[in-house]
């Protein structure tokens, strides 16, 4: 084996662990952006379900009138028909206030939840 060929497999070699190598690395953040994705859908469930808490507590103080209630309350119903949005609102339900849990109950009455 002379030194040109010798050459042409040390390349080989470090070009193929470069590609290797380069893989890994988007693999990893492949799975960090969908941990970051996981993580996104989370914090839009949690902020459906506070200005959802909100715009009822306003409801109560006569702020908001029915209509403009079930205008604002649209997204958080539209989520409510998510797969496992029932058990994450089983789980969160006793954090909130009597009224708001009486009137998401009948959200996901409504929607067959």
């Amino acid at each position: 084996m002379n030194q040109s060929s010798k050459l042409r497999t040390w390349i080989e070699i470090v070009s193929a662990a470069g590609v290797m190598l380069g893989l890994g690395l988007v693999a990893w953040e492949l799975l960090q952006n969908t941990d970051q994705a996981v993580l996104n859908t989370r914090a839009v469930e949690v902020a459906a379900y506070q200005h959802g808490d909100m715009a009822y507590y306003k409801f109560e103080q006569g702020v908001l009138d029915l209509e403009r209630l079930e205008s604002l309350m649209s997204p958080l119903r539209d989520r409510l028909t998510l797969p496992g949005m029932h058990e994450e609102w089983a789980a969160r339900r006793p954090s909130f206030a009597p009224g708001s849990q009486v009137y998401i109950d009948g959200l996901f009455d409504s929607i067959g939840g």
